[in-house]
């Protein structure tokens, strides 16, 4: 097991992620560091 949280509370730092754009190329949250940045993510289920 290990030390990693599997869950963010409001107010904490995200855990970095990579996703795909629309155009193919990687973006990293990281990328955005002290940029004021809204997070949205849906579930169609």
């Amino acid at each position: 097991m290990t030390d990693q949280k599997k869950y963010v509370n409001a107010g904490d730092i995200a855990p970095d992620f990579t996703l795909k754009s629309l155009d193919g190329k990687d973006v990293k949250l990281s990328d955005y560091r002290g940029k004021r940045t809204v997070i949205f993510m849906w579930a169609s289920w």
